[in-house]
């Protein structure tokens, strides 16, 4: 019984798996109703015009471009995985510290997702949720 506890892959797939769900997710409804996200930059960040349309396009393309680097990691160059995650790290310790700052549950949500990512940052990329296996 004990054998079939011990997979790290299985671990770092799901860890992937959660991280991409989150952030592929977020980035389409950011995507599907921008109203809602350029109200919050304009808010919590106080963004306006142009600043606000380009933080909008590129928190939208990082999580969602990201996402999609970080499911089909072997596909992709390992420096771009790395980036990948780098950007979605950056965005949220940004949303951490700019918009849910106080908000002790959201901040800890995001803590526990931060640490994901960093975890992820440690790995080489894999085949899409790591199923085809880990190959070099």
């Amino acid at each position: 019984m004990e054998g079939h506890c011990d997979n790290p892959a299985l671990a770092l797939g799901l860890i992937r798996l959660g991280v991409v769900v989150l952030f592929l997710v977020s980035g389409i409804i950011k995507l599907m109703n921008p109203n809602m996200f350029h109200g919050l930059l304009q808010a919590k960040l106080g963004l306006s015009g142009t600043l606000e349309l380009v933080a909008y396009w590129v928190v939208v393309i990082v999580e969602i471009g990201g996402a999609i680097v970080v499911t089909l990691g072997k596909f992709f160059p390992k420096w771009l995985y790395k980036f990948s995650l780098l950007g979605l790290l950056v965005i949220l310790l940004v949303a951490t510290i700019a918009v849910h700052r106080g908000n002790v549950p959201q901040v800890m949500t995001h803590l526990l997702i931060i640490l994901n990512i960093i975890a992820l940052m440690f790995t080489r990329p894999m085949c899409p949720m790591g199923i085809l296996g880990d190959r070099e």
